[in-house]
Formats: structure tokens, C-alpha cells, sequence
């Protein structure tokens, strides 16, 4: 490896559906220049001193499916490749969804938690010569199968069980890192899954097609609004409603409400709308006649979580106002628990009561910045009880882990950060000047 830059790699279905998934391109990186993809990260950084002061390290120390997620870590890494093979930014941007992070709310299993691969893909990619590598769109959570094969996806060895999301220095993705055997062995009848998302295939290849290009932040809902408001001045909301749901019209006109991928979905579902088009805002000439779906139901993996019967305003009310007082009262409860003791969801209270909403939010959140400055303090009083003991402090003997283990257990505080304090603690002593022997 030349000191300033790392070998260059094409990006595999750049500009397509196809595109490749940036942990798939940071593995096939490392294995380039024989390392390990942790290590790569380590050495990345390493040599843009710039970049490593304005980041946190241990922000890479995540499974490598991780690295397509839209967020700071994700961002972080774009600018370390980009300035150490000299290809730019956007271009590496494309392989991840960072478009999305200002237009979608991540949900817990938005993203796979392995790397995941088509049989089929892989083995007419090994019989045709061509360079395997991981999809963009197999790491989505409910995309469950290949759109071109309509093969279940695997993420793990069908020989050994390996998951390949490894550390390990590694020569093809299409082989198992631990036995070697090929990933793509022949799927059975049962591995034949219908695709059911096109409308992602779309997404991706916008994605793609579009470097540097973000979705914006409130796109969604100013559809939605706008709809709704036609709606209201024609007085035509029964009409409306019979295709979007009331409660879900409601909550997704606010601007504030986070929509998931599966929302969004769901709403260009009921529109009859691209999934591209609605998250950018604008749906003119794609819309057709507001007609009722009945009949036609939601795939099961965007439907909505059903709800109880429809609550009115009126009897929210006195909860809301309730709340509010309890909350200037100092005792304030979350705007999720407001929601579901009162059989709505958080978008309706906002819509519906945004003082007193964000009246609550502000005392919420002044209570838990409260209850994280408690916690550090006891965390640090707890650790200054045991500073004497501490290896490598005063002479003494006991190790951090069993430090760790004896707060965790004494005190239930949260094990990362007593971990973190005690290593604060043990770090500066460790390279904390001796003090002057005295003569």
C-alpha cells in the first residue's frame, strides 16, 4: 500500500439495482491488500490524523453490515475511503443509504443483522468469471428473497454455519471464511420465495443513479399534508379515508412525526404513488383518482400494528392536560406511554395538541438529562470507591474487569458506562507522568 492512498476497486453494479453494499466493498478491499476489514478501517484511519481527531475510533468497532446505515459512523468511513483511494465521497455514498438519513426513521431491524446473498447470483457469478460481492438491497431487513431468482437469501455458511460478516483476511466473498466451502449451494423448493417489494429495486437504483443527491427531510409528510388539506376544503374526507386511514393521514401530515421505511411503503401502497417520488415530495403527474382499495390488503411486513377503536379528541383531552400538569409537576411520562394509555398514536397527540405536546417533550427531556447527570455521578462515585484497588493505581491488584464486575453487580448501573469510566481512570494513569523520586 502507497503511504497517501489505497488501491482503487470498481464498485460492483454501480449506477444499478445491483449496486454494492459498502461492507461488501470494504471487505473485498481488505482482502485486496491482505488484511483483515477491521484492520483496514484501523490503518485508514491511522494515516488522516485530520479525520481521527474529529472522530471516536470505537464508532468502527460495529459488525461490518453496519457500515450502510444512515448515520455519523457511516459517514465517516465515506470520508475515510474517498480520501484514501482518492475516488470521490458520493460515489461511495451510493453503496450505502445515507440518501434516506433526513427522509426515514431507522427502526430497530430496518437492516439485516448478517451480510445475506443469493445462491443463484453467486454461483453464475463463479461460473461466469465474474467478482461476487453483497447487494445493496439483499442487507434490507424485509427484503427476504432475490428479485431476479426469487431465491431465499442466506446469511450464513450451508456447509458450516458461518456468519460472513468475519474479521477475518479473506481471498473470495463467495467462499466461507472459516470452511472454505462455496456459498452458493444449489437452494431447494422451499427456498423459492415470491419478491414483494419492487418499489425498493426503485429506491436503490435512485439511489445509485443519483450520487450525493439526499431525500428531504420532510417529504413525506408534505404530501400527505397537501392531500389532506384538499381533502378538507373539497369535503371529501370520508373518501380520503377509505384509502389512507384517518389515524394514519393524521400522523404522517406532521413534519415531526419519523417515518420508517415500512410507513413509506405502506403510504406510496395506498397512493398508488412511486416510493421515490413520495420521498422526495413530489407526486404531481404520478397520482391517479383517490379510488378505495378494498379488497386489497398491505404485504404483511408494512402493514400497520392494529389499533383499538377510533378515540375523539374530546376524550384525549383531559389525559393530555393531565399530563401536562403532572409533567410541570416534575413526575413526566413519555409521549409513547401518553399515546398508548390513551389508544392513539404520537403523531395524533401532535397533531391534534402540539403545545401541550411539546410542553411535555421539554420537561421529558430535562428529566432524563437529570437522571443521566444522577447516574454519573454515582458511576464515578462508585469507581472512586474502588480507585485505590485498581491496577496500575497505588499498588493495587484488582483488574478492571473484575472492578467491572463488582460496580455492575453492587450498584445495576449501566455496564458500558462503568466500563468506560473505570478505563478513563486505569488509561491516565497508566500514562500520567511519574512523580519526581525524592533525594
Amino acid at each position: 500500500m502507497s503511504r497517501a492512498h489505497f488501491l482503487h476497486l470498481p464498485i460492483q453494479g454501480d449506477g444499478t439495482s445491483d449496486v454494492e453494499a459498502l461492507s461488501s466493498y470494504l471487505l473485498r478491499q481488505a482482502a485486496l491488500h491482505t488484511v483483515g476489514p477491521g484492520t483496514l478501517v484501523r490503518i485508514m484511519l491511522d494515516r488522516l490524523p485530520d479525520l481521527r481527531a474529529q472522530v471516536d475510533a470505537r464508532a468502527f468497532r460495529v459488525p461490518i453490515t453496519a457500515f450502510i446505515r444512515p448515520n455519523a459512523t457511516t459517514e465517516h468511513l465515506v470520508e475515510a475511503l474517498s480520501l484514501s483511494t482518492g475516488v470521490p465521497a458520493h460515489e461511495f455514498e451510493c453503496m450505502t443509504f445515507l440518501a434516506t438519513s433526513q427522509a426515514l426513521h431507522r427502526p430497530q431491524g430496518a437492516f439485516a443483522g448478517n451480510l445475506r446473498w443469493c445462491p443463484v447470483c453467486f454461483k453464475e457469478w463463479s461460473e461466469s468469471g465474474r467478482q461476487s460481492y453483497f447487494k445493496l438491497i439483499w442487507q434490507l431487513g424485509m427484503v427476504d428473497c432475490c428479485d431476479i431468482h426469487e431465491v431465499k437469501l442466506r446469511d450464513s455458511c450451508p456447509s458450516c454455519g458461518a456468519k460472513q460478516g468475519s474479521e477475518c483476511v479473506r481471498d473470495r466473498l463467495d467462499q466461507c471464511h472459516r470452511c472454505q466451502a462455496p456459498l452458493y449451494k444449489s437452494p431447494v423448493r422451499t427456498d423459492l420465495l415470491p419478491s414483494r417489494f419492487k418499489e425498493l429495486s426503485a429506491l436503490i437504483e435512485h439511489i445509485a443513479t443519483h450520487p450525493g443527491k439526499r431525500f428531504p427531510r420532510a417529504g413525506v409528510a408534505g404530501v400527505v399534508s397537501k392531500i389532506l388539506d384538499e381533502a378538507w376544503h373539497a369535503e371529501s374526507e370520508d373518501e380520503l379515508f377509505q384509502v389512507i386511514p384517518r389515524d394514519e393521514c393524521v400522523r404522517f401530515a406532521n413534519p415531526e412525526e419519523p417515518v420508517t421505511i415500512q410507513a413509506a411503503l405502506r403510504i406510496a401502497f395506498w397512493l398508488r404513488v412511486p416510493l421515490v417520488a413520495l420521498l422526495e415530495g413530489n407526486v404531481t403527474g404520478t397520482t391517479r383518482p383517490l379510488l378505495s382499495v378494498a379488497g386489497e390488503s398491505l404485504p404483511d411486513p408494512i402493514a400497520p400494528r392494529k389499533r383499538g377503536n377510533r378515540v375523539k379528541a374530546t376524550e384525549v383531552a383531559p389525559l393530555v392536560s393531565g399530563a401536562v400538569r403532572d409533567a410541570e409537576a416534575g413526575s413526566p411520562v413519555s409521549l409513547k406511554a401518553l399515546a398508548q394509555s390513551a389508544g392513539v398514536s404520537v403523531g395524533y397527540l401532535r397533531y391534534r395538541f402540539p403545545a401541550w405536546v411539546n410542553r411535555i417533550a421539554s420537561h421529558t427531556r430535562e428529566a432524563r438529562q437529570r437522571a443521566q447527570t444522577e447516574v454519573t455521578h454515582r458511576i464515578r462515585a462508585a469507581v472512586d470507591d474502588l480507585e485505590p484497588e485498581l491496577v496500575g493505581l497505588n499498588g493495587g491488584v484488582l483488574s478492571r474487569k473484575a472492578a467491572l464486575k463488582r460496580t455492575v453487580t453492587t450498584t445495576g448501573l449501566p455496564k458500558f458506562r462503568i466500563r468506560a469510566e473505570i478505563n478513563s481512570r486505569v488509561t491516565f494513569a497508566a500514562f500520567a507522568p511519574a512523580p519526581p523520586k525524592k533525594h
